[in-house]
């Protein structure tokens, strides 16, 4: 009876180690496809937009919740220059996903116009 099972038992944790070996080469292969520059572009500029955001945001935060605003213009001011900053990079970074999704070759003169700005 012991062997029975033992047996059941083998062939049972080898087809697991089949099912889960398929399904991390699916894993690769799904990610393979579709994690392209496209999407690491959208990522890398959903965290530039939060970072910039973030230090608007905080300086104004901690200014309403403490004296007030007079206090802080010098963190205001730093906050908005870095937000400008990373907004234009967030629009470049725009401007390249456009490129890719659409497919867009030979603009060079859109790209330095892109760039000067």
């Amino acid at each position: 009876m012991k062997k029975k099972y033992r047996h059941r038992t083998v062939f049972f944790f080898s087809k697991m180690n089949i099912v889960q070996h398929r399904r991390k080469k699916l894993c690769r292969q799904f990610l393979r496809q579709y994690l392209t520059l496209q999407y690491f572009l959208y990522g890398i500029m959903a965290v530039l937009l939060g970072f910039g955001d973030a230090f608007h945001l905080v300086p104004r935060a901690v200014a309403l919740c403490t004296t007030g605003l007079e206090q802080y213009t010098a963190a205001l001011g730093i906050g908005k220059l870095i937000t400008s900053v990373t907004m234009t990079l967030f629009y470049v970074l725009l401007y390249y996903v456009w490129r890719y999704r659409y497919e867009i070759e030979d603009r060079k003169e859109i790209t330095m116009v892109v760039w000067v700005l």
